[in-house]
């Protein structure tokens, strides 16, 4: 793995699943996630993207627990994770798909994005989830124009799942798919 790629995954960890920066990823940064994302809905229990944000949520850390806490102590450490990534990198690298075992933990990510269900993630959704991680706006946007070739690339499921596979696997900084998740 090279030192780029590395640092992605270094990057995902810190930014996107150690919510709480306590240096392990368990259910406190679940309940973390669901708490930020919520508040920036202004929605509650009941409400259903609330409900959909708890289940994919779950889904999501659960999924982590079962394949990246290999020690079994109920937290994922930065180490962990990055042999659990380092892993993925190499499955979607041997056969250039992602794997089905991983489709749901990326289409769900898209679903989660799409916030208005059109089926694309606008340029403006695309900024209200990388604000959600602390990203500022003016670079949301840069990243999403570097991403779409300044909105000459639509992000459908599709192209998700191809960025989601070149983020896991490219080691060229030069690579948009950087800006997937945020990373500047």
């Amino acid at each position: 793995m090279g030192d780029f790629l590395k640092s992605k995954f270094d990057f995902l960890f810190k930014y996107r699943y150690d919510v709480n920066g306590d240096g392990v990823v368990n259910f406190d940064d679940y309940e973390a996630v669901v708490d930020k994302l919520a508040k920036a809905a202004g929605v509650g229990p009941g409400d259903h993207f609330y409900d959909e944000t708890v289940r994919y949520q779950k889904e999501v850390f659960q999924f982590l627990m079962d394949h990246a806490d290999v020690d079994h102590d109920g937290k994922i450490d930065c180490g962990e994770f990055s042999n659990w990534a380092t892993g993925v990198a190499a499955e979607i690298a041997a056969s250039g798909t992602i794997p089905q075992h991983l489709q749901g933990f990326f289409k769900a990510s898209f679903s989660n994005s799409d916030q208005n269900g059109d089926g694309e993630v606008d340029r403006d959704e695309f900024i209200a989830l990388q604000k959600l991680w602390d990203v500022p706006e003016d670079k949301a946007g840069s990243g999403f124009d570097k991403l779409t070739n300044n909105g000459a690339i639509k992000i459908t499921e599709d192209s998700w799942l191809e960025l989601s596979k070149k983020f896991m696997t490219t080691n060229d900084p030069a690579d948009p798919s950087r800006y997937y998740f945020g990373m500047h």
